[in-house]
């Protein structure tokens, strides 16, 4: 509207007269490029060829200028006040932003920093408790230390000791250790056996630390790895026998409007969840099982894939078998399930002593970064 206003109040006459006062100057800026050049308002409507000295090409350009290049008025141009408070929050906006990511660029390198630095802690320390106070004061671990923040340490650290986590994981007795007894029931918890073998789940749960040599040790080790893959062959069965009844349920009933022609057999408990037709994954029926088993696979492991023992001294399939009679709660393990079992150990050896990464660890930890709050 004020643009329409500014148009039509415009007096062309006024404009000629006052054309007429700068054609006299028009000599002396002929060369000047600038002297017919509007003000900066974005109009790219108008040009003037600097060649031009018409004064009817004038009137029209200077026409068309009047007319079409109507500047903003005071409330509509911004000031430089505000066009400069528009930078500068734009400015904050991008550093506020800059400062947060670099913020948490430090804190994640930091994090790693202390990280390594507990970790070159826990494999030099002689004492559990050097390395502990440690990583409560680098913020690693929780302050106080709980079970559950040692066994998270534990299982996701890189670069620690695997030998070292087997010795501490070990200890016992629980009366004497009641702590690293509550770390290693937390340590096995972090692990997930969903659908997987017997052999799979304890190759995982190996690969995490290195058995100590004592009996005394690798029984509490696996006492609680066999607790843990009960537990979760429980959860499976359930989940599972949940899943069938729901499918069972959503199946529309069959019609059995002639009830001489349909077996009776197929009358009764049509809507009952169907029977499983597969042998479980686990057929554990106790943690026991599990825990001798464990036990008779390391042995097994060891008698294939001693390089000092003789063939014809190696554990046969049907030796196997036989040894592990009767530790299912009184009865025997599924024949197929022991077979498939001493395949699998025999073809693939489970890899219990150092690998590559010890070797490494054992040439030393390299230069810490000493920037460690």
């Amino acid at each position: 509207d004020s643009i329409s206003r500014r148009c039509l109040s415009s007096n062309p006459s006024a404009m000629l007269h006052k054309l007429g006062d700068t054609e006299a100057n028009s000599v002396d800026h002929e060369n000047d490029c600038s002297f017919y050049s509007p003000p900066v308002s974005g109009n790219l409507s108008f040009s003037i060829s600097q060649e031009s000295t018409n004064p009817s090409d004038l009137v029209s350009d200077s026409l068309e200028y009047d007319f079409c290049s109507v500047s903003l008025t005071n409330d509509a141009r911004p000031t430089t006040s505000e066009h400069i408070n528009r930078l500068h929050r734009a400015d904050s906006e991008i550093s506020e932003i800059e400062i947060e990511w670099l913020s948490k660029a430090r804190h994640h390198k930091l994090r790693k920093r202390r990280l390594d630095k507990a970790a070159s802690l826990f494999n030099d320390s002689s004492r559990d408790k050097e390395w502990i106070q440690a990583a409560e004061r680098f913020g690693v671990l929780s302050n106080p230390a709980t079970p559950s923040s040692v066994a998270s340490f534990l299982f996701n650290t890189p670069k620690l000791d695997k030998v070292k986590i087997g010795l501490y994981l070990s200890k016992g007795p629980k009366e004497k250790y009641p702590f690293i007894s509550e770390v290693l029931t937390e340590f096995c918890k972090l692990f997930s056996f969903e659908g997987l073998s017997f052999s799979e789940a304890l190759r995982m749960f190996l690969s995490t630390f290195r058995l100590p040599g004592e009996a005394q040790c690798i029984d509490r080790l696996m006492e609680s790895f066999a607790s843990r893959l009960f537990e979760v062959q429980l959860l499976g069965h359930r989940l599972e026998q949940t899943q069938s009844v729901e499918k069972a349920m959503l199946e529309p009933p069959r019609d059995n409007t002639d009830c001489d022609s349909v077996n009776a057999n197929e009358r009764v408990g049509a809507l009952d969840p169907p029977a499983l037709t597969h042998q479980p994954v686990l057929p554990f029926k106790n943690a026991d099982a599990a825990y001798i088993l464990s036990f008779s696979t390391i042995m097994l492991n060891t008698d294939l894939h001693n390089p000092n023992m003789k063939e014809e001294r190696r554990m046969t399939l049907e030796q196997f078998i036989r040894n592990n009679r009767g530790i299912n709660d009184g009865a025997d393990l599924p024949v197929e399930f022991l077979t498939s079992l001493y395949q699998e150990i025999k073809n693939d050896e489970i890899k219990m002593k150092a690998d590559l990464d010890d070797v490494i660890l054992q040439k030393g930890m390299g230069n810490v970064d000493s920037d460690v709050q």
